[in-house]
């Protein structure tokens, strides 16, 4: 863990021996706390953690769950955005509550059969049940840790398709006269969903490298369909890029507590607890669609795979997808009017 102390960075690691016992190691980089020496003191981290990890293996070449986390999450980050290495990590620590700290090998079938009790639906269990999965045949190959996979003797839940929910404008007016009092970040992230139809993960990824000012354009990369997608920005979306230049990246939050925090203005805002952030997305395709756009168009607007909301993958130019953007901002202009 890296930590503002004094104006500087701190490196905080607690781990665990070989013989189950805690240890902490605390250290300051003597690096001011600014977001260049963050990325500096994480690498100061990585490389304590890599020297306490290579001293606290077993002899039967086993490791406690505590420092197997850490050891992936120093692999996710050399490989992965950094919000997806805080999906898997969220992922892991809720297996971790029912777990404990034990070594890798003792983890069994039912431990994961036990996270189905703690998850409120079906869809949150199969998608933990997925990254850790991953855990753990990264611990297989190529970390030669582990021999078998758990969690492939547990079987998904089935989940029942819910009707596509959007939100109707007077749903859409109380929630954003209530967001725009909160977090003006987070008002703008809620904005930024609605205006282009991403995903949240999508925007969550964004790095500023992906950012074209000049071309007016953000590369969503790794998107459901596994592939990098351009998006094109009008002069919307551009002005509330443009607010966030100071942050390490264009939107900085954790997907749990965006979530959460949009759960908290529903309930707040005494809307139907069926709504969801993904709700925004589609909002966003009921728009398009009574806007007139063509079906096709919104496909690869909002990177469908399928017109049904599957209908096989099509790539549309990003002139259509601009017309789609300019769409969005005369009914988020209407919208605005009616907030104010």
């Amino acid at each position: 863990m890296i930590k503002k102390i004094h104006g500087f960075w701190h490196v905080d690691i607690s781990h665990h021996n070989i013989k189950n016992k805690q240890h902490r190691i605390r250290r300051s980089t003597k690096l001011p706390a600014t977001p260049e020496n963050h990325i500096i003191a994480q690498k100061y981290h990585d490389k304590l953690l890599v020297g306490i990890i290579k001293n606290t293996i077993d002899p039967d070449n086993s490791i406690f769950l505590s420092l197997a986390i850490e050891k992936f999450k120093l692999f996710s980050r050399a490989n992965h955005e950094e919000t997806t290495t805080e999906i898997y990590t969220y992922a892991l620590k809720k297996m971790f509550e029912i777990t404990g700290n034990i070594k890798i090998k003792d983890i069994q079938p039912d431990h994961i059969e036990q996270m189905k009790l703690t998850c409120k639906t079906a869809t949150t269990f199969n998608t933990y049940r997925k990254h850790i999965s991953a855990f753990f045949n990264w611990l297989i190959d190529p970390q030669e840790l582990l021999v078998k996979n758990p969690v492939k003797k547990v079987k998904k839940m089935r989940v029942t398709k819910k009707v596509r929910r959007a939100l109707a404008p007077y749903e859409l007016k109380d929630l954003f006269t209530l967001a725009a009092t909160g977090r003006k970040d987070f008002f703008n992230y809620l904005l930024m969903l609605l205006l282009t139809g991403c995903r949240r993960s999508e925007l969550l990824r964004l790095q500023w490298k992906d950012v074209n000012f000049r071309q007016k354009y953000i590369l969503l990369r790794n998107t459901k369909g596994k592939v990098d997608e351009p998006m094109p920005l009008n002069s919307m979306a551009i002005n509330i890029l443009k607010e966030h230049k100071g942050l390490e990246r264009p939107f900085m939050f954790n997907p749990d507590y965006v979530t959460k925090k949009f759960k908290k203005y529903i309930v707040k805002a005494k809307l139907s607890d069926d709504l969801t952030l993904h709700c925004l997305r589609n909002t966003t395709v009921d728009v398009l669609i009574d806007s007139g756009l063509n079906l096709k168009d919104i496909q690869g607007y909002v990177r469908h795979s399928d017109i049904k909301t599957t209908m096989g993958y099509f790539t549309q130019k990003p002139e259509r997808k601009l017309e789609g953007i300019d769409k969005m901002t005369e009914f988020i202009k209407k919208l605005s009017q009616e907030i104010a």
